[in-house]
């Protein structure tokens, strides 16, 4: 044993070691039991670190609070994930389960940290109270999201997520959500290295037939890019639980059937295809991550000293307008959905 270690031991101070070293044990042993190593991953790692023999602690004690903290962190965090099962019957359990993944989603959190400036930054406060709610996980007052208790217009089980999506709702926001997200796309490609920029060109690309992308335009290397704007909501039971596993889920799943659609299409006309997917409840897809950076990499006129420092940047300005448009068309039409529930 080391001079120092037994000198303190034999104080009030090598009490609080003994305590320390006891909490970093028993936090291990609890950590063990809800989050195991995985196989063939080194154990003794820790042992070597925190000793049960205190008279083997050759690490610097200082390390053994940060330790605790951490350890601390991720229990916390890992028995949360372990309450919040997929088989858990709880609806308020679901409730934050989802919240807690949404959240993590690229880019779910821009509109809290949008300036309020403007039609394009602006979110009312009713609105506002309901994204926080639902980003959070509490119970939207007069919602009752458990299924079977409340009916939407449309007479499917109603839930928050299923009321974000809801076309059939009287006066429903989703395809005014579309269209402004889509004319911001449209401003995205403003002063870059793009021409031919044209919104919903109907029926001039082959395999579309009367229809078409939302978006064409050509790249300074002349590549025809067709561009689809999609946001989706866990409507469904499969959907719901998809959105409680991991995040970013249901954005990659529509990604990968946008592609599938379109493809051909693209490949038809010498172009290629680019899906834009949003998740209701705020997160980008990893292609529209991608189109925003490529965009801000290409434009020459965005003007950075005259927006504030929330904006100073042409992909913070894009992205959080769309967040903001997202956000908001979502919170209105769950807010029609309680007008309209049954």
């Amino acid at each position: 044993m080391t001079g120092w270690l037994k000198q303190a031991l034999n104080t009030e101070t090598g009490e609080a070691i003994k305590r320390d070293l006891d909490d970093v044990h028993r936090l291990y042993t609890d950590l063990e039991a809800v989050k195991p190593v995985p196989e063939g991953q080194d154990k003794t790692e820790y042992n070597q670190l925190y000793p049960r023999e205190l008279g083997d602690l050759t690490g610097p004690y200082t390390n053994v609070h940060k330790r605790i903290t951490q350890m601390s962190d991720t229990l916390e965090a890992e028995q949360l994930k372990r309450s919040m099962t997929l088989n858990n019957n709880n609806m308020t359990l679901e409730r934050h389960r989802m919240a807690l993944v949404a959240a993590q989603a690229p880019l779910a959190s821009s509109y809290l940290t949008a300036l309020p400036s403007g039609q394009l930054f602006t979110i009312n406060a009713y609105e506002f109270g309901i994204l926080v709610s639902v980003r959070i996980g509490l119970e939207i007052e007069h919602f009752q999201v458990k299924h079977g208790q409340a009916t939407c217009f449309c007479d499917s089980p109603l839930s928050i997520d299923h009321a974000m999506g809801c076309a059939r709702i009287p006066g429903s926001f989703v395809y005014q959500r579309h269209n402004e997200i889509n004319r911001l796309i449209q401003q995205t490609l403003t002063g870059g290295e793009v021409s031919h920029v044209r919104v919903e060109p109907r029926g001039q690309y082959v395999g579309y037939g009367d229809g078409g992308p939302d978006m064409s335009y050509r790249q300074r290397n002349g590549t025809l890019v067709l561009t689809d704007v999609s946001v989706v909501a866990a409507r469904g039971n499969t959907n719901r639980q998809r959105l409680m596993t991991k995040t970013g889920v249901l954005a990659k799943a529509r990604e990968v059937k946008k592609r599938k659609e379109n493809d051909a299409h693209a490949k038809a006309n010498k172009a290629k295809f680019i899906p834009l997917v949003f998740e209701a409840r705020g997160g980008f897809g990893e292609d529209a991550i991608k189109f925003f950076k490529s965009a801000a990499r290409a434009n020459r006129t965005f003007e950075r000293s005259i927006q504030p420092w929330e904006y100073n940047s042409h992909f913070q300005y894009y992205t959080k307008a769309v967040s903001v448009a997202l956000a908001r068309g979502s919170a209105q039409n769950l807010a029609l959905a309680l007008k309209y529930s049954k």
